[in-house]
Order: structure tokens, then C-alpha cells, then sequence
């Protein structure tokens, strides 16, 4: 078993792996979530975008805690990396948007 996170065993390589895996990991989960709950509870489009990205920063953090070796330092990064996915999907989503509107235009 490795030992827990810390700055003094971390790693670029560390780092990465594990934002990816947090990300990932929240993004799906939190997909999941919304295909389950939005039929009955996020039927209100004005909560239903902060409450998943509350569900992704959450699920973020609780999967970074547990792959960091439970300490807060995972914690940290996957609260960082759940709340990366939601802005880039969102970001994403935007510039579909924009250009299915452009195409709309002309």
C-alpha cells in the first residue's frame, strides 16, 4: 500500500494522474446523477446548473480524498479538479451553442 499524500511525495506525475482520475470520475458520476435526477428533482433549470456543479465539486473532492490516501491534500485536488470539469463543460457547451447559432444566422 502507498503511503498517504503529501507535498514532500507528490509528484508532477502524481498530480496529473490524479486530477485526471478526479476529474473523470466527477464528470461521469455527476452525468449519472443527472440522468437519474432530472426527471423528478431538476426540473428547475435555475437550480438545477449550481446544484450539479455542487454535486461535481463534491463528488470531486470525495474521490480525491480516497485516492489520495484519505488526507486533505486529495481532498483539495479533487475539489480542484471537479470544479475544472464543470467551467470546461461549460465552456464547451457555450461554444457549441454559439456556433449552432452562427450557423442558424447565416
Amino acid at each position: 500500500m502507498e503511503e498517504p499524500l503529501t507535498l514532500d511525495n507528490l509528484g508532477w506525475d502524481k498530480l496529473v494522474i490524479l486530477i485526471c482520475i478526479c476529474a473523470l470520475a466527477s464528470s461521469s458520476l455527476t452525468q449519472a446523477a443527472k440522468a437519474i435526477l432530472k426527471p423528478r428533482i431538476l426540473t428547475d433549470a435555475g437550480i438545477r446548473r449550481p446544484l450539479l456543479r455542487a454535486v461535481s465539486v463534491i463528488l470531486g473532492g470525495i474521490f480525491g480524498y480516497s485516492a489520495g490516501g484519505f488526507t486533505h491534500l486529495g481532498a483539495i485536488i479533487g475539489i480542484g479538479a471537479g470544479s475544472l470539469t464543470t467551467f470546461v463543460a461549460s465552456q464547451i457547451k457555450a461554444k457549441i451553442k454559439a456556433t449552432a447559432q452562427e450557423e442558424v444566422d447565416f
